[in-house]
């Protein structure tokens, strides 16, 4: 594989990751490169890690790669791999939190509806509506995370973050 980093996500703060990369979330029960078969699982992708004390955050985005007998890997087209993974440590005695949120785009493919999925502002509306909607239905706590100022004061509650510590906490109605 090859790739880029720079900085260290186990003794710095921030490290960032180009290239042909493993992804392993979740100590493999998520997302791993499989150890069994002859030949590996990798991604196209970028990484970025955030770690603070005994808080740790990572963003990717990518495609994995598909893998030809004769020739070359190629990242598979139209399949696109994103994500959080975070990791809280220390919290709770003897316990580690570790939230995610996944997801997978495929521009341009025909679903069983036979409509193209792209990921355009329309559908990314009625995304939010959906969560929206299943937060109140349920009485759950959804967790969004966004630069909207918009979007954000329809959250009940919205915590400022800067340079990493929060800044301020607002209740909205």
């Amino acid at each position: 594989m090859g790739y880029v980093q720079v900085g260290n996500s186990e003794t710095g703060w921030l490290s960032l990751t180009a290239g042909r990369q493993a992804l392993n979330f979740g100590e493999g029960r998520l997302v791993a490169d499989p150890q069994w078969s002859n030949v590996g699982r990798s991604f196209d992708a970028v990484r970025m890690t955030l770690h603070h004390n005994n808080l740790k955050l990572d963003i990717f985005s990518g495609a994995s790669d598909k893998i030809y007998i004769n020739g070359f890997y190629t990242p598979t087209p139209g399949e696109h791999f994103d994500g959080l993974y975070g990791s809280i440590e220390k919290w709770i005695p003897d316990a580690t939190i570790e939230p995610y949120l996944f997801w997978r785009m495929e521009h341009n493919f025909k679903g069983e509806v036979v409509k193209f999925g792209n990921l355009d502002e329309t559908t990314g509306r009625e995304i939010i509506e959906l969560l929206f909607a299943g937060h109140t239905q349920r009485g759950t706590t959804l967790v969004l995370v966004t630069h909207d100022a918009a979007l954000a004061r329809r959250c009940g509650r919205v915590v400022r973050l800067r340079s990493g510590h929060i800044d301020r906490a607002e209740q909205h109605a």
